[in-house]
């Protein structure tokens, strides 16, 4: 079997210094560059796409415990999604062309839980999608959060009518 050519904590880092510090993949090849180390853009998204891809099962499980919470509290905040703004140009009159980022902190047992999502949904409708994996026996979920209507799930909301 052919070892690898990049390290795990190579992939790390790189998203890391991407989606953290918000270092662009140009500068970053180009300071790699500059130490005699060929790092271009597409191999720095393929190796982020690769640490993604490892941590998905992680991120789908803490979903689930974070669906069986006693409290939620969650917000949103706009982002600009490169991609998603181009298809924005593609949509049709009427079509949701809003961006945001979700984040959401459950309270499960007494430890936290914090989740982000970028996309087009707002807090209540990926509040509604988490809620989907949770436990039918649990009493009614408590979330904080602005008063903004876009803040709160639909289901939740029906459950308490």
């Amino acid at each position: 079997m052919k070892p690898e050519k990049y390290d795990a904590t190579a992939d790390v880092a790189i998203a890391l210094a991407k989606y953290q510090a918000g270092l662009p993949f140009h500068r970053l090849a180009s300071v790699q560059d500059s130490f005699g180390v060929q790092l271009p853009e597409s191999v720095q998204f393929a190796r982020c796409e690769a640490a993604a891809d490892a941590a998905l099962p992680v991120f789908l499980n803490l979903q689930k415990l974070a669906a069986q919470a006693e409290l939620l509290h969650a917000d949103d905040t706009r982002v600009r999604i490169l991609e998603c703004l181009k298809e924005n140009k593609q949509l049709a009159q009427g079509e949701r062309r809003g961006l945001q980022t979700t984040g959401i902190v459950a309270r499960v047992d007494g430890r936290q839980i914090v989740l982000y999502q970028n996309g087009r949904h707002h807090v209540g409708e990926n509040i509604d999608e988490l809620l989907r994996n949770r436990a039918s026996h649990l009493p009614p979920l408590k979330q904080m959060g602005d008063a903004l209507s876009l803040n709160w799930s639909r289901e939740a909301r029906d459950d308490h009518l």
